[in-house]
């Protein structure tokens, strides 16, 4: 497997060299820049084999991670320069997202304008973070080209959700076919959703061979694992599902589509933060 495994966003790190902050106030430092690299020059998670003895092993405290989230939230905020800086930095992480029925192109390029400069300029000025932007901007397959044509020359890449998103039922062929499109359409990142039967059915050699196929059409674009974990039962398969989708090369896991009954939880988060670091810390 190739390391790193994940950092920000997903299971690479968008930024290289990192955005960083100098000094004992972490005030940004001007001369770093924090416009996304073109995505071919990101790494990748390369995957690996399923490995059994390692699922079998994944161990998941409900009571540690209760007792965790309860001592984040009760944590006072950041203040200040420290509080600007992890803002700055939360912002160049986010994917700009719409995925509405009604979406027309002219929405589309207003969202496009506002991943370029997500930011007041005279404010980012005076934190000296100017040329911050964020991370990706996420459509439909249909909205490709308007995203495309909107962030030309911005280094932001255009997402598009794929897989028969959000269910993710439709038959394997029209997924990979999906997924193939959107890539042809120019997208440098595809959000494809988990078959979540295979993980309540603990069916990970499914799992594991269904994702490799998703990654392997996927190519040059980074490859995003939806895992609705919501959906997955409890905290020990949504732990399972995200190490089997690393292991089958997926670049970013994510918590939800936003469509689920529930979507991202603290919890849900927490416990495929574990499972980042062990991946990473292993491969």
């Amino acid at each position: 497997c190739h390391p790193p495994a994940c950092q920000a966003r997903g299971a690479v790190p968008r930024y290289s060299p990192e955005t960083r902050f100098s000094g004992p106030s972490m005030t940004p430092s001007r001369q770093d820049s924090i416009a996304p690299e073109p995505v071919a020059s990101v790494p990748r998670n390369a995957g690996c084999a399923l490995d059994p003895e390692w699922l079998r092993a994944v161990r998941v405290n409900r009571a540690a991670i209760d007792r965790r989230v309860a001592s984040l939230l009760a944590r006072r905020s950041v203040k200040g320069p420290h509080q600007a800086a992890w803002l700055c930095r939360a912002v160049a992480c986010m994917d700009l997202t719409t995925l509405a029925g009604d979406d027309t192109a002219d929405r589309v390029r207003r969202l496009c304008a506002k991943a370029r400069q997500p930011v007041r300029a005279d404010l980012l000025g005076a934190l000296g973070m100017e040329g911050l932007q964020v991370g990706a901007v996420c459509v439909y397959h249909e909205m490709i080209g308007p995203a495309r044509a909107a962030l030309d020359g911005s280094g932001i890449p255009v997402a598009a959700v794929s897989t028969g998103f959000p269910a993710g039922l439709s038959t394997v062929h029209l997924r990979l076919a999906e997924i193939e499109a959107s890539v042809a359409a120019g997208a440098q990142e595809i959000d494809i959703v988990i078959s979540r039967r295979h993980v309540l059915d603990s069916n990970w050699t499914a799992l594991h061979d269904e994702l490799q196929q998703f990654r392997a059409a996927c190519g040059p674009a980074h490859m995003k694992a939806i895992l609705a974990t919501g959906e997955l039962g409890d905290l020990g398969q949504v732990a399972r599902a995200a190490l089997v989708a690393m292991m089958a090369g997926a670049d970013f896991i994510k918590t939800s589509t936003g469509k689920e009954r529930v979507n991202a939880t603290l919890p849900a988060a927490l416990t495929m933060l574990w499972q980042i670091a062990g991946y990473h810390a292993r491969t």
